[in-house]
């Protein structure tokens, strides 16, 4: 699930996601480390989800996550007919990774960071974020929203 809040003006958005994921039976070991879906992607550590944490860190066939991202572009260039934008984020995500449904909650797993957003036409994104743990922290380079 998620949501895109305006704050006030079009140019500062609260951004969240929940995510549950929930695996049954005997599962491969790379599945034990990704969301479901369509296109399944890693869960919990990596660039996408549990900033701040090793790629593909936890495993577990039952995973929760909430994730919160301050987005603020403030600053528009014109080149051309193209715009770039500019902006910052602020951004806090919590994990839940367990085997057993039983012990999930007994699990979390805390991360956050600042970002650098440069936005072309509102269409290509490119971040720069860090990500800091308990564990440590992380550089990503992306080019497109973590969600």
């Amino acid at each position: 699930m998620r949501h895109y809040w305006s704050l006030g003006q079009s140019k500062v958005v609260l951004a969240h996601r929940f995510t549950f994921d929930s695996l049954w039976g005997e599962p491969p070991l790379m599945t034990l480390g990704e969301f479901g879906g369509l296109f399944p992607m890693d869960a919990y550590g990596g660039a996408f989800v549990g900033r701040g944490f090793g790629r593909r860190r936890f495993i577990g066939k039952q995973k929760a996550t909430a994730s919160f991202e301050l987005r603020f572009a403030p600053v528009e260039f014109k080149i051309r007919r193209h715009t770039l934008g500019v902006g910052l984020e602020l951004f806090v995500e919590a994990g839940l990774v367990s085997q057993t449904m039983a012990d999930l909650l007994k699990h979390w797993y805390v991360s956050g960071g600042p970002g650098l957003l440069l936005i072309w036409d509102r269409f290509v994104v490119f971040r720069v974020e860090g990500g800091f743990g308990k564990e440590g922290g992380a550089l990503y380079l992306q080019s497109e929203h973590a969600f």
